[in-house]
């Protein structure tokens, strides 16, 4: 039997636990135990109705009848499953479709709708791309190591030991720019 008329009144006073509600969200906030006096109702965003129990990563929402067992991942990291980008759950309810709580391994996993795949191509082009930035810290150090030693070629005041060691590094110099960013992963050795 109710202890509430059908306006939501009390029939007669009693003391009661009222679960309350978040206003916009429904999510479950406090749990009170007040004295209900006849004639009034329960505090706004409360309900007599007990909420169930909830397992780790739920939480429970008020519909405006019933609590229902809604996900809850608030805090964890979530991953973009087209940029990678990482962010934070904040909101209650499953991840959103774009979205993975698995992290990518590595800058080429691309999301094949269940979980990170290994992209090759894109593995490939990383690989690339990292062997042409490599060509081209190597071709700047060699041109750092022999400006002075070009300036002196030219003026004719170069000695026979900094002459050698010119031809060395641009021998070196040909063999890095003749590199296949394609097929060739091990660099030339550097000169002494």
């Amino acid at each position: 039997m109710s202890q509430l008329d059908n306006n939501g009144n009390a029939k007669e006073s009693f003391q009661a636990e009222v679960y309350c509600f978040d206003e916009q969200t429904g999510l479950f906030t406090s749990l009170f135990n007040i004295r209900i006096m006849e004639g009034s109702g329960l505090p706004p965003h409360s309900t007599l109705e007990v909420p169930p129990e909830v397992n780790d990563r739920q939480t429970v929402r008020f519909n405006g009848r019933a609590w229902e067992v809604v996900a809850d991942y608030r805090g964890l990291k979530q991953y973009h499953t087209v940029t990678k980008a990482e962010s934070v759950v904040d909101y209650v309810g499953e991840i959103n479709p774009e979205f993975t709580l698995d992290k990518p391994e590595n800058p080429y996993d691309m999301w094949d709708g269940i979980k990170w795949v290994v992209d090759e191509n894109a593995k490939r082009e990383y690989a690339v791309e990292q062997i042409k930035q490599q060509k081209q810290s190597l071709l700047a150090e060699v041109r750092h190591v022999t400006d002075d030693w070009k300036t002196q070629l030219a003026l004719g005041i170069i000695t026979e030991e900094d002459k050698n060691k010119l031809t060395e590094w641009m021998k070196y110099a040909q063999a890095v720019n003749a590199m296949d960013p394609e097929s060739d992963t091990v660099f030339p050795t550097k000169p002494e």
